[in-house]
């Protein structure tokens, strides 16, 4: 478990702040056009390497998990997992992999309306909130569910 807890934290610790810059800053990003993948591996290297430091304190920060809400995580986890999948088949994997708002002229994106899609606007931030909750009740992290908590509060900053 704690593993798992310190590869949510690599993960996602340096992705809400990424996903401001990301969102708000698309013109610096076009400009920097292959140089952005540095700067965001070199981010990633420098606050991974932070964090795995300090990774005692990050898995200190436990709460109790009754047996009900256990399996409820696990729900939502598979529930999670199998919705990243349905949206993936939808977009197809090369709109996937490369961010049409970075480089525009390296996909054809237009507007999806099937699948996950028509039923949410965005299905790949409510499927990670389905995982990062479950993740938080199979692992017992609190600072798991705070992330997930600091998920939802800046999603409308940045989807909108």
């Amino acid at each position: 478990m704690e593993l798992l807890i310190l590869l949510v934290a690599v993960i996602w610790i340096p992705l809400l702040p990424l996903r401001f810059f990301l969102h708000g800053g698309i013109m610096i990003w076009r400009r920097l056009e292959g140089k952005t993948f540095w700067i965001f591996a070199l981010y990633w290297i420098v606050l991974s390497l932070i964090l795995i430091r300090s990774q005692s304190v990050l898995l200190e920060w436990r709460f109790e998990v009754s047996p009900s809400l256990f399996t409820t995580g696990l729900v939502l986890v598979f529930s999670a997992l199998l919705g990243h999948l349905w949206t993936i088949r939808i977009l197809g994997l090369s709109t996937f992999l490369t961010r049409p708002q970075i480089t525009p002229g390296k996909v054809q994106s237009s507007l999806v309306a099937a699948g996950p899609y028509r039923l949410v606007r965005h299905p790949f931030y409510l499927m990670e909130w389905f995982l990062l909750l479950g993740l938080a009740f199979v692992t017992s992290s609190s600072m798991i569910l705070f992330l997930f908590t600091a998920s939802v509060i800046s999603a409308p900053f940045i989807t909108f």
